[in-house]
């Protein structure tokens, strides 16, 4: 398969493409050019977004590169802004991005070919999906979203989520940021500060990726000696679901967190063909 030389372009609500491409850059320490972000800024009018995103696409397509565009969520209006830009083997869209996803942008391989980058990006969000000491736990009384920087905070940032985060105590959900330059022991410090009062109950973790064996394996000790699950890999949509149904309390809910993950990401071309 021809080899392209290729641009990506996240868009995103609410500075969520920046925040993932922050913590992605701060596990690789990678400064990639080819990577832009643009969040949609909802002051302006739809001509001004659509003239703005037009702008964008245009510079990452000179020289006749081809670019792939990330949005936070399928159907979004992230999402349904960049469809029309569609083009078949020139433009494409992938939704559901998370930090595993951004990652695979930054180390992309200039000897890829642009559907095999596709399919790589789809494979590594969705592959980042994962269970750390998944436990036969019908209820969670306990929501924490754990992520790099004030990633977890952005990702709250929507006046809706703030409203259902507002009408839930501090003691159902909360937010930990940590940072990739901390040692792994304050890391856990920080962790079991938030978890120290809760040992009667059942924690659910949502986290935006592993960034290494010592993180991993600090997450695996945590989850053993308490009732806790954590979930990696997480995108928006996943967190837009937990923090809107958490008090519900329903018997399937982990699997539901981990279905609408998936289901996010697609790549829009095997929609529309």
């Amino acid at each position: 398969m021809a080899k392209d030389e290729v641009n990506f372009l996240l868009i995103t609500e609410n500075n969520i493409g920046f925040e993932f491409l922050s913590a992605a850059k701060s596990i690789s320490k990678i400064e990639e050019k080819n990577v832009k972000n643009l969040s949609i800024d909802w002051d302006k009018s739809t001509t001004e977004i659509r003239e703005e995103i037009e702008k964008n696409i245009e510079t990452s397509t000179l020289r006749n590169k081809k670019i792939i565009i990330l949005t936070e969520s399928f159907g979004d209006v992230s999402c349904n802004y960049t469809i029309p830009y569609f083009e078949k083997n020139k433009i494409e869209i992938i939704t559901g991005m998370n930090v595993d996803m951004v990652l695979k942008t930054l180390n992309y391989k200039k000897t890829s070919g642009f559907e095999d980058i596709l399919m790589e990006l789809e494979k590594s969000g969705k592959k980042g999906i994962k269970v750390i000491n998944k436990k036969e736990l019908k209820f969670f009384d306990y929501l924490l979203i754990m992520g790099i920087g004030t990633l977890p905070y952005t990702l709250t940032l929507s006046k809706s989520l703030n409203e259902n985060l507002m009408e839930k105590t501090k003691e159902n959900i909360d937010i930990l940021n940590y940072y990739t330059g901390e040692e792994i022991f304050e890391i856990e410090e920080k962790l079991m500060n938030k978890i120290k009062n809760l040992s009667e109950k059942n924690i659910l973790i949502l986290l935006d990726c592993i960034f290494s064996k010592n993180f991993l394996e600090l997450l695996s000790k945590i989850s053993n000696l308490h009732n806790i699950t954590i979930i990696s890999g997480v995108n928006f949509p996943m967190i837009n679901f937990a923090i809107r149904n958490f008090d519900i309390k329903k018997e399937n809910f982990l699997e539901e967190i981990l279905e609408i993950g998936d289901r996010n990401i697609k790549i829009i071309s095997q929609l529309l063909s």
